[in-house]
């Protein structure tokens, strides 16, 4: 992933380095499971409301994601036997997860809360500080 540095600009630098680094580690921390980012994001928004099914907008708002990688990504993950995606019901698309990708999710899930709090560990307490001005700055 290639990093933008804007040369004296300050904490936002930092913040702008930091996020990159969070997504490279997240990337790889899921890369052994046999799956991106973006595949486990989508599973993961998936996971949140398993059993019922999202339907493919709603993955997209969730994931922040563009509207042709989720397609795109969904595509890849219905292949793998992990997402399913029946016909359409009217106008919506709804996506759930197989036997398969719900195993695949938790297993997504476990790793990223894994990576984060190696990421986050050398903050000790400080963690709950950095989360209270993170919704702070989120917020405004």
């Amino acid at each position: 992933m290639q990093r933008l540095h804007l040369p004296g600009v300050g904490p936002a630098e930092r913040l702008a380095d930091l996020a990159t680094r969070w997504r490279e580690l997240a990337a790889a921390s899921v890369e052994p499971l046999g799956l991106s980012l973006m595949q486990a994001a989508i599973l993961l928004a998936l996971l949140k409301r398993h059993p019922e099914p999202l339907s493919q907008q709603e993955v997209i708002e969730k994931t922040q994601l563009p509207p042709f990688e989720v397609s795109r990504r969904l595509s890849s993950l219905e292949r793998a036997g992990l997402s399913l995606r029946p016909p359409r019901v009217g106008r919506e698309r709804l996506v759930s997860l197989t036997k398969e990708g719900l195993l695949a999710a938790q297993r997504a899930r476990a790793a990223l809360d894994l990576a984060e709090r190696r990421f986050l560990s050398p903050l000790g307490e400080q963690v709950r500080l950095l989360t209270a001005v993170c919704k702070r700055l989120g917020s405004g």
